[in-house]
C-alpha cells in the first residue's frame, strides 16, 4: 500500500504527518491571511463582468429583430470582456507590491464602463418587419446512404489531397473521415470505401511502416481484402491530348509517300482522342476478352513455329515499343486470383521488369513485355499454373528478345535465380500416406524447392521414414505438416505454390482423421 504523504487524511485512523514534515510546518508558521484588498478587488471585476454579460444578453434580445447593424459599432461583448480584464489585471499589479492606494481604488471604481461613444455616425436601426423576410431556399442535402457518401470521398478527397509531381497524392483515411459530413455513419462511409476500392482508379493501401501509426490512424482505418488500409489515393483521369496539327504546305516539293492499305482498326485519319479512348476501353476489358476480340491480321502476323522438342514459340520480337499502356500491379490491393496482374514486384521477375527501363513496354504480340511478365507471375501466384511452367514459358519468350537488349539480359538473370537443376525424385518407402507422397512428389516439382530442399522436403522426407518405422502418428504428423507451410518469403516465386501444397495434404490428412481415428498411425500401432 502507498505510503501517506504529509497533511494527507485517511479514514483508517493513520496520523499521516511524519515528525519531520511537523516539524517543517512548525517553522513555516501559521498560513498567511488572505489581502482584504485583493478579494475587494476580485469581486469588484467579478461584479463588473456579471453586469457586462447581463448588459450584452439584453442587447442581444432587442437585436434579434434588427436585419441591419451599421459598420463601425464595436461588439459590447468585447468591450465588456476587456474591461474587466483589465480590472483583473490592476488588482495583480496591486497585489505583489502591496502599494495600492486610495486614489487607485477610487479611478477603479470611476471607470467608464465602456469607451466614448465614436463620433461615426450610425445607421438609424430599421424596425422589426411584421412578415417573415423571404429568403433563398438552399439546396437540399441528399439523405445519407452508401450512393451519397461515395460522392462526398471523391470531393473531400479532391479538397485536402496534396500535390505530387503535378498530381493529387494519397490521402490518411483519418483526416478523410474528419472532413465527411456527420450525418453519415461509419457503416455507410465503410461501405462506400468498400465499394470505391473495386473500381480500376481508387486504390486503398496500408502503411508500409506500421509503427508511425497513431491511434487515430489506426481507429479510421478500413478493413480490405484481410489487411488494414489507412490510405486511399484516386487516379487522375488521363487529359485529353491534343489533337494532331495539319502539316503547313511548303512551295518546295516534297516526295509523297505511296498510301498504304487501310487496316482493320479503322481509317488512316483517326484521331489521336479516339485512339487514346480505344486504348481505354480495351484496357477495362479483361484480359481473355482483350485476347479474343484481336484482330485476324494482328494474330497472323505472329506465326508459331513448332520446335523439335514438342513445344510451341512465337516469332522473333522487333522491338518495338507497344501502344498498350502498362497495367498497374494490384498486389496487396486485392486477391492475385480477382485481379489481372497481382504479384509481389520485389521478386525476380518484378526486378527484372524494374531494371530493364524502357525495354519494358517493348511489344510482345500487341502487349508490353511487362504486361505479359505479370500475367505469368499472377497466374503462378493465383494457381492457374505451376511455377515449373511459368518458368518454361519465360524461357520461350526470352528465347524471342532481341540479342543484345536489356529485357533479355535481365530475364536471363530472373532464370538464374528461379531455376534449379532436374534432380532425382525423392524414394518415399511403402505404405507411406497418400497424402503425404503426393505431397513430397508435388514438392520436388517446384523449382524453389529443388533449389533449397532443406525447408520443406528434407523435414518431411524426415516425418515419412519416422511414419514408417513407427516413432511417429496421430496428431503429431498434422503438426509437423502444418509447419512446413510459410517457411519462405512472399515474394519468393513458388511460395504461393508450396504452401497451397502444404495446406491441401493438411485437409486430406484431417479428413482421414474424421472418417478414422487411427487412419494417422503406422500399421504397426493400430
Amino acid at each position: 500500500m502507498p505510503q501517506p504523504y504529509p497533511g494527507q487524511h485517511w479514514k483508517h485512523g493513520w496520523i499521516p504527518l511524519t515528525p519531520a514534515a511537523a516539524l517543517n510546518k512548525a517553522k513555516k508558521g501559521p498560513r498567511p491571511k488572505k489581502n482584504p484588498r485583493v478579494t475587494a478587488a476580485a469581486a469588484e471585476a467579478g461584479d463588473i463582468l456579471r453586469r457586462m454579460r447581463q448588459q450584452d444578453a439584453a442587447r442581444i434580445r432587442r437585436r434579434q429583430s434588427i436585419t441591419h447593424i451599421a459598420p463601425g459599432v464595436p461588439r459590447r461583448s468585447d468591450t465588456s470582456t476587456r474591461q474587466a480584464d483589465q480590472a483583473l489585471r490592476s488588482a495583480a499589479r496591486r497585489t505583489p507590491t502591496r502599494r495600492a492606494t486610495t486614489q487607485t481604488t477610487a479611478q477603479a471604481q470611476t471607470r467608464p464602463s465602456r469607451p466614448a461613444t465614436p463620433t461615426t455616425p450610425q445607421a438609424p436601426a430599421r424596425p422589426a418587419a411584421t412578415a417573415a423576410t423571404p429568403t433563398t431556399p438552399e439546396t437540399p442535402r441528399r439523405p445519407p446512404s452508401v450512393e451519397r457518401a461515395m460522392d462526398d470521398i471523391r470531393e473531400t478527397y479532391y479538397q485536402i489531397a496534396p500535390t505530387v509531381a503535378g498530381r493529387p497524392g494519397r490521402v490518411f483515411l483519418s483526416d478523410l473521415r474528419e472532413r465527411l459530413p456527420r450525418d453519415l455513419s461509419r457503416q455507410q462511409v465503410d461501405e462506400a470505401l468498400a465499394r470505391l476500392n473495386l473500381r480500376p482508379d481508387v486504390f486503398l493501401t496500408p502503411l508500409s511502416n506500421q509503427k508511425v501509426l497513431t491511434r487515430r490512424d489506426r481507429e479510421a482505418a478500413v478493413r480490405i481484402g484481410g489487411s488494414d488500409a489507412h490510405m486511399i489515393e484516386f487516379e487522375p483521369e488521363e487529359p485529353t491530348p491534343t489533337p494532331r496539327r495539319a502539316p503547313t504546305p511548303s512551295a518546295t516539293p516534297t516526295p509523297t509517300r505511296q498510301p498504304e492499305a487501310p487496316t482493320q482498326a479503322g481509317p488512316q485519319n483517326v484521331s489521336r482522342q479516339a485512339d487514346d479512348a480505344i486504348r481505354r476501353a480495351a484496357r477495362r476489358q479483361p484480359a481473355t476478352q482483350r485476347r479474343a476480340e484481336q484482330p485476324a491480321q494482328r494474330r497472323q502476323e505472329t506465326p508459331i513455329t513448332t520446335t523439335p522438342s514438342g513445344t510451341t514459340s512465337g516469332a522473333p520480337v522487333s522491338g518495338r515499343p507497344s501502344d498498350t499502356p502498362i497495367a498497374p500491379n494490384r498486389w496487396g490491393v486485392g486477391s492475385a486470383a480477382g485481379n489481372e496482374i497481382a504479384y509481389h514486384d520485389d521478386g525476380a521477375i518484378g526486378t527484372a521488369i524494374k531494371r530493364m527501363g524502357q525495354d519494358a513496354r517493348m511489344d510482345i504480340d500487341g502487349e508490353p513485355l511487362a504486361n505479359v511478365l505479370g500475367r505469368l507471375a499472377t497466374d503462378a501466384v493465383a494457381g492457374r499454373r505451376t511455377t515449373q511452367e511459368m518458368l518454361d514459358e519465360i524461357k520461350r519468350l526470352r528465347d524471342r528478345l532481341p540479342a543484345g537488349s536489356a529485357a533479355r539480359r535481365e530475364l536471363d538473370g530472373a532464370i538464374l535465380q528461379m531455376d534449379a537443376p532436374n534432380t532425382p525424385p525423392p524414394q518415399i518407402p511403402p505404405g507411406t500416406l497418400a497424402p503425404l507422397r503426393q505431397l513430397a512428389e508435388a514438392l520436388h516439382q517446384v523449382p524453389a524447392v529443388r533449389r533449397d530442399p532443406s525447408l520443406e522436403l528434407e523435414p518431411l522426407m524426415r516425418l515419412i521414414d519416422d511414419f514408417a518405422a513407427g516413432r511417429t502418428g496421430g496428431r503429431r504428423i498434422l503438426n509437423q505438416v502444418r509447419a512446413l507451410a510459410n517457411k519462405r518469403h512472399e515474394s519468393l516465386e513458388g511460395k504461393a505454390e508450396i504452401d497451397r501444397l502444404v495446406m491441401n495434404a493438411l485437409r486430406q490428412l484431417e479428413q482421414m482423421q474424421q472418417a478414422d481415428r487411427r487412419a494417422l498411425y503406422p500399421p504397426t500401432s493400430r
